[in-house]
């Protein structure tokens, strides 16, 4: 498996804040949550794991299927990365 910088101060802060926003079901929350992460971090796997489910939550398959693809492409031995592919690629609307 690459290794991935750990994510620096304060984006696990908003990582965790975001996941925890997932789990009330505040998608608005979450995305505000990502947006405070520096640009440098927004591509990290772990942010774009909660990113697609936001995309998801609102059915946006094209773009649950970029960022799936993008994990797949940079972590391709995390198992998650294949299964959101696979999960989009199979919903209506998306490409």
């Amino acid at each position: 498996m690459p290794k991935f910088d750990q994510l620096k101060h304060p984006a696990p802060m908003h990582l965790n804040a975001a996941a925890g926003w997932i789990q009330l079901g505040d998608y608005v929350s979450v995305n505000d949550e990502l947006e405070n992460i520096s640009a440098e971090w927004r591509t990290h796997p772990d942010v774009l794991d909660l990113r697609w489910l936001i995309y998801a939550h609102h059915e946006q398959w094209d773009a649950c299927l970029d960022i799936a693809s993008a994990i797949v492409k940079m972590a391709p031995d995390r198992v998650w990365g294949g299964t959101k592919l696979t999960h989009c690629a199979g919903q209506p609307g998306a490409v």
